[in-house]
């Protein structure tokens, strides 16, 4: 075990980046930034297959590791063009001027004509490289989904409370990319880009 040191215990704070190029540049890496996050999971783990023994009453002797799966969950603190893009696949956040309030938040409006996303659509198409970027990208811990999907079915969930501060929930799943990798963790400039 390594030694414990209470100075690298630290707070994952940070924004995320879709469609980052190389990682050793600086930030956003020349992808779009969506925004801060202001909470989040990313979770690993194996899908398996149980193998049991009918001679010994079908006991489990052994797993059977299917895949590897990975997701993002994250609540965005700002209503970000960008994020509601790429969150909710159908809206579009029109380019006019009087769609604008302030300097920051732009009117998304729901499109039946002109959908991107329709019935049968594969959702391969709407896949993008997402970056976790810490605050301290050289010292904590970044990830990176190569491929990532928007779950639709999980995700578009706007909380309308006084109590608490803005938030919009998002989920992507991790697929492998043509390289076969789904994720890396560890520190920005160390990771690859594909």
């Amino acid at each position: 075990m390594a030694t414990p040191n209470i100075a690298r215990k630290f707070h994952l704070k940070g924004r995320l980046v879709k469609n980052p190029g190389a990682t050793a540049g600086t930030y956003p890496y020349g992808g779009t930034e969506l925004g801060v996050v202001r909470d989040g999971f990313f979770t690993v783990g194996q899908e398996e297959s149980t193998i049991r023994a009918e001679e010994f009453g079908s006991i489990v002797i052994d797993k059977l590791v299917i895949r590897e799966v990975c997701a993002m969950s994250v609540v965005f603190g700002e209503w970000d063009k960008d994020a509601v893009e790429t969150v909710f696949t159908n809206m579009a956040t029109p380019a006019s001027s009087s769609t604008k309030w302030g300097d920051d938040i732009t009117m998304a409006e729901g499109r039946v004509s002109g959908a991107t996303v329709l019935p049968g659509t594969l959702r391969s198409g709407q896949s993008l490289k997402l970056l976790f970027v810490p605050d301290e990208p050289a010292q904590h811990l970044g990830i990176i989904l190569f491929n990532a999907l928007p779950m639709l079915d999980v995700t578009r969930r706007i909380r309308l409370v006084i109590a608490e501060a803005f938030g919009l929930g998002a989920v992507f799943q991790g697929i492998p990319n043509s390289n076969h990798r789904t994720h890396q963790m560890g520190p920005v400039p160390l990771m690859r880009s594909s």
